[in-house]
């Protein structure tokens, strides 16, 4: 996907890099969003990746995000399920929710989530 966008030429800048608890090597408050789709689930970001996508993302910047609820548990998640997880980060003053719904068949026939969080 990379070499992909890369070919579209239109991105300053491309990074691969596993979104966890490890702080990436992109400053603070750099983007005004980030969307991600399908990078939910089982070896994907983990429950340490919110924490960095809210640093990376300028405040009054977004976060957009789906999952498949049958890999929702596939993840690490420090033993909480998902929603706890993005609600600790709510209740931490840390984002607000904007968007919340079902999406129903969303991959493979299976029902998910979107959200959408504005980082405050």
């Amino acid at each position: 996907m990379l070499e992909q966008a890369e070919q579209k030429g239109v991105y300053k800048k491309l990074i691969q890099a596993f979104i966890g608890p490890e702080r990436l090597d992109i400053a603070d408050d750099k983007y005004d969003a980030v969307i991600m789709s399908g990078a939910i689930g089982s070896r994907h970001v983990d429950g340490g990746g919110l924490a960095e996508l809210i640093r990376i993302v300028k405040r009054g910047g977004y976060v957009t995000m789906d999952y498949v609820f049958k890999y929702n548990h596939d993840s690490d998640y420090g033993g909480k399920s998902f929603d706890e997880m993005i609600d600790s980060h709510i209740i931490a003053g840390r984002w607000v929710t904007v968007t919340r719904r079902l999406v129903e068949k969303s991959f493979n026939s299976l029902d998910g989530m979107q959200y959408t969080f504005q980082v405050k």
